[in-house]
Order: structure tokens, then C-alpha cells, then sequence
């Protein structure tokens, strides 16, 4: 499992630089307060067994830290926080695997880097062993390759002497609502979509990627829209999260969407056709 150290407690938030434009996406006004915050709410959530995985904030490139600064542009007090944090965990246990950052759809294309994830790489090179970021775009099938893009982020890493050799697409769908109304949710060029992006993957990276998709808009989640989920849970279940329709009873999304290394369950070139 995957935990994500964010956001910032408002009663803790240092916006005296003034970029903030909301007080949760603020840097810390007293980094050991949130070191002691971040490693409590951890243990706990781990039950102080040591096995969950940490992200380090979601999406800090964009507007979810220091927002009124230019998307995907270089935010140092974020090198402050990620460095504390990350400290922080390693300091408590060595072998707990620090996922990144969730970086932003534009945090790494097929031929560039943004600023801040050159920020990243360059300033804390040795704390990027995991590398996560979110490969949305309309269509897998027309737009790119996600595997270009992991080619493209494995070379730079190289350069900056960053390890990357763990890679999350922790969030990922194709995002057109035109692909999305076809046949109410069920149009075969939405599904394979899905299968295109799982193919690349297992083609071109079967080791050590994680992948988790997300079910991104829920004003058309079965718990809102029931009518355009015909195919569930057979179809829809294997690309949703568990939980995000926000039902309590029934559940509609059973909770066995989680992360998996594709090499542990499948071989280079095959196909996944559900999530478990």
C-alpha cells in the first residue's frame, strides 16, 4: 500500500512568502513539529509494521503547493519540505521505500522534464530512487506512448545521478469526455484505451513499474451515474479505486484495486484483463 504525506495543517503554515493560495499547500512553519505530525500519522496508519510505502506530497508542481507561483515551475521551499520528510521516515526506519513525489501530468513528457522536476533531480539526486508522477491525457492511443515517457525520465535521472528505478503512475486515465460518453461509459475505444496503456507498459517496462489508475471524474462514477456502468463491476471495477464512489452501503467498488509489480503476476507482452 501507498500513503501520501499531505496537506499542510493550516495552524501550521508558513504563507509569509506569500505564493500560497490556500494555507493546506503551504510549506511548514516548524519543520519539527511536522517531522514529529508526518511520522505519527504513519505509524499509525502502518499499524508500526513498516511496510507501506510514502509519497511525498500530491501534484506540488502545480497548485497544490505554493499555487500562485507558475505550474511546473522551480518551488525551492518544496526541496525544504521533501528533504525533511524524507529524512524524517529514513531516519525512523532505512527500509521504508520513499515513492517520490506525485508529480503532475507535465512533470515528465516524451521529450522534456519540467523545471521542477529538474529542481528535484538535481538538488536531492539521492533521494529519488522511486520516481511518481500522473500520465494522463486523452487518448493513450493517438496522443503517446507512456513508455517513451519512462524512457525519456530514465535517461534524465541518469544525468542527474538519480537512481528512478521504481516507477508509480499512480494516476492515469484517458480523460476525454468524448471517449467517456461513448455508448454511456461502454464504448469499445475507451476499453481499449485501457488495454493499449497496459500493453505499452508490459512491453516495454514488465519490472518494477507500479500503476494504479484512477477513476477520474466521479460527476460520472457508478455511485452518481449508474445507468453508464452496464458492464459492472466486470469491467468498470478493474479501473476504479476502491472507495471513490463514496458509498458506504453498498460498496460498489470492491477494494482490491491495488498496486502490483507487473513482473510478480505477468510476463513480458501479455495482457492484464482485471485488476486482481
Amino acid at each position: 500500500s501507498v500513503i501520501i504525506m499531505d496537506y499542510m495543517p493550516i495552524w501550521l503554515a508558513d504563507n509569509s512568502s506569500g505564493n500560497c493560495n490556500s494555507l493546506s499547500y503551504c510549506p511548514a512553519s516548524n519543520y519539527t513539529k511536522w517531522n514529529n505530525i508526518v511520522l505519527d500519522f504513519y505509524k499509525r496508519v502502518d499499524k508500526y509494521r513498516n511496510l507501506t510505502k510514502i509519497e511525498i506530497w500530491n501534484e506540488p508542481d502545480i497548485f497544490f503547493f505554493e499555487g500562485r507561483l507558475a505550474e511546473n515551475s522551480a518551488k525551492p521551499d518544496f526541496v525544504i519540505l521533501f528533504n525533511n520528510t524524507y529524512n524524517t521516515f529514513k531516519n525512523y526506519n532505512p527500509n521504508i521505500e520513499i515513492a517520490g513525489w506525485r508529480g503532475a501530468q507535465n512533470a515528465v513528457t516524451t521529450s522534456s522534464i519540467s523545471a521542477f522536476t529538474q529542481m528535484m533531480l538535481s538538488n536531492l539526486p539521492s533521494q529519488h530512487k522511486s520516481f511518481s508522477y500522473h500520465p494522463y491525457t486523452n487518448s493513450y492511443i493517438s496522443d503517446f506512448l507512456v513508455s517513451d515517457e519512462i524512457s525519456y525520465l530514465k535517461y534524465q535521472c541518469n544525468l542527474y545521478g538519480a537512481e528512478c528505478s521504481h516507477i508509480y503512475l499512480d494516476e492515469w486515465q484517458p480523460t476525454s469526455q468524448t471517449l467517456k460518453n461513448q455508448s454511456l461509459g461502454q464504448g469499445n475505444e475507451y476499453k481499449a484505451n485501457i488495454a493499449y496503456f497496459l500493453q505499452d507498459i508490459l512491453n516495454h517496462y514488465p519490472e518494477n513499474i507500479t500503476e494504479i489508475p484512477y477513476h477520474w471524474d466521479d460527476t460520472v462514477s457508478y455511485f452518481n451515474c449508474p445507468s453508464r456502468y452496464g458492464e459492472y463491476p466486470s469491467f468498470w471495477s478493474s479501473v476504479s479505486e476502491a472507495g471513490l464512489d463514496n458509498a458506504t452501503s453498498p460498496v460498489y467498488y470492491p477494494a482490491y484495486t491495488i498496486p502490483k509489480n507487473f513482473a510478480t503476476y505477468h510476463s513480458a507482452g501479455s495482457m492484464i484483463v482485471r485488476s486482481n
